[in-house]
């Protein structure tokens, strides 16, 4: 389904094109594991992009979609306050092997330099403000998302 410019897609969306995003090379997939609220705010930012995003609000559905979906996920976008620090454990997991390719980012509501040095030691790429205006959503992501692209070339 698109939203704005943005395709909101499910998990059987994805399989079920055989190709996983193939088909779509220039739409970067993004896992958001947060909940709705945070969900519908980077929906919102990322309205007019190539962005596809998928949600999990748990840390179960999160495993479940990077199970079905690990090789499609260009970045995963995961909210540190989720119940029973779920969100810490989910960034623990996914740096064990076999880990998931890709890149993370960690929102929080508390300030990030606080933390930013014990998630990044975990294998998170950035740690921001979980409230921040559209465009630096879109700037934080793609900056990412280019240190990747970089790490390639």
């Amino acid at each position: 389904m698109l939203w704005g410019g943005t395709a909101v897609l499910s998990p059987e969306a994805i399989l079920a094109s055989g190709r996983g995003m193939d088909h779509c090379k220039s739409t970067r997939i993004v896992l958001v594991v947060g909940n709705d609220d945070f969900y519908n705010k980077l929906k919102d930012a990322l309205a007019d992009t190539t962005f596809a995003l998928v949600q999990a609000s748990t840390k179960h559905e999160a495993m479940k979609l990077l199970e079905l979906l690990r090789a499609e996920i260009d970045i995963a976008i995961i909210e540190l306050e989720l119940a029973n620090y779920h969100g810490w454990d989910l960034i623990r997991h996914l740096n064990l092997p076999p880990e998931m390719p890709g890149k993370f980012i960690a929102t929080t509501s508390l300030y990030p330099e606080l933390i930013s040095r014990q998630v990044e030691e975990l294998g998170v790429d950035a740690v921001v403000q979980k409230v921040m205006p559209p465009e630096e959503w879109r700037r934080t992501i793609e900056a990412v998302l280019a240190t990747e692209e970089n790490a390639l070339r």
